[in-house]
């Protein structure tokens, strides 16, 4: 395998299978995207109208790191720029670093390794999320929060009240079945969405106290574990400057690989990974306008407002998108704490 995951730049991520790692470009294979093993898993379930591809997403992530070598990149700028996006804990998921640090191999192990290597069109079929906790976050039982904001701009200098942020005595369903309501929700699917290593069954939204944020640049970060608590600043703003995460117990993960062989001669392996901490769950915020008027250059806009999840990443210290340095850095890096066994099927 030559180029390994640079087929993958240009993949749509929406659909359920991803283009595979190939080993020489003589013919893609489509990887399909599986959770605990499951044929009919659909990926679709998972999505959100934030992020279509949602595990898809997160298997780009993870491959990148796993099919990484230093002979990728044959120019020096590229790979450092690359390493530095993957950081040590992005590295150390490296196949490749991890045959490196073991000292015996299997049999198993050597005859995937020549494989993997081999100048022929060899794959990897499947990616599978290895998880039984699967929790259903139900959009339209939610009830979302409301604010009503006032701009004045009848003055010489415009002026803007963000009034008290409450939490709706109505779901999302109730405005969505609401002949009077429903088309200000046009354009958003508040189908149930399926959560990989995460139960938001028993969720319920919250306003918190109010919070200043250190510095106009400063990022806050709020886990979510059994409330949804919306951050705003002192004066009801929303600190638009928020992390919001929730922490999966989703740390391992499988994989198949295929090997035509030379005079057919398949070969068919497995191959499972175990990391020291699980994904995380990046939360979104979503908004409608539910009415706005204007009299005398004073506008009021009464809008609501509701979480969903946007990203499976592994940093809790930033929003974690492709680029982002150092995007593995909630992974031990220690090869101890990563668990990698290679067995041929």
């Amino acid at each position: 395998m030559k180029k390994l995951l640079s087929v993958l730049a240009g993949v749509a991520i929406c659909s359920s299978s991803l283009t595979s790692v190939v080993a020489c470009s003589v013919r893609k294979e489509l990887m399909t995207v599986l959770v605990n093993g499951d044929e009919d898993t659909n990926t679709t379930d998972y999505d959100t109208n934030f992020r279509k591809g949602m595990l898809a997403d997160g298997v780009y992530q993870l491959m990148n790191a796993v099919t990484y070598t230093p002979s990728k990149y044959q120019n020096a700028e590229k790979r450092a720029a690359f390493e530095k996006v993957l950081g040590e804990s992005g590295q150390a998921l490296s196949i490749s670093k991890v045959f490196d640090n073991k000292p015996d191999k299997t049999d198993d192990e050597k005859e995937f390794w020549a494989s993997y290597w081999a100048a022929r069109n060899t794959n990897f079929r499947t990616f599978s999320f290895a998880d039984s906790n699967i929790g259903t976050y139900k959009l339209k039982d939610v009830k979302p929060f409301l604010q009503t904001i006032v701009v004045d701009a009848s003055g010489d200098e415009t002026k803007t009240t963000y009034e008290e942020i409450t939490v709706s005595d109505k779901t999302i369903g109730d405005y969505t079945s609401d002949d009077e309501t429903k088309s200000l929700f046009d354009g958003f699917k508040f189908d149930d969405i399926k959560m990989l290593g995460f139960k938001p069954e028993t969720l319920t939204n919250v306003v918190p106290e109010p919070e200043e944020p250190e510095s106009d640049d400063a990022l806050a970060i709020k886990e979510f574990t059994d409330e949804l608590a919306i951050n705003h600043k002192e004066n009801n703003e929303l600190n638009l400057k928020t992390l919001y995460y929730s922490k999966t117990s989703t740390n391992s993960f499988d994989l198949t690989f295929n090997d035509p062989g030379e005079k057919n001669d398949e070969k068919n392996f497995n191959i499972n990974y175990s990391i020291s901490a699980g994904m995380i769950i990046r939360w979104n915020i979503g908004r409608v306008t539910l009415s706005a008027d204007t009299e005398n250059k004073v506008t009021t806009s009464k809008y609501a407002y509701w979480f969903e999840p946007t990203k499976y990443q592994f940093s809790v210290q930033e929003v974690s998108d492709q680029g982002t340095e150092d995007m593995f850095r909630g992974i031990d890096s220690n090869p101890e704490e990563i668990n990698v066994t290679i067995k041929r099927s």
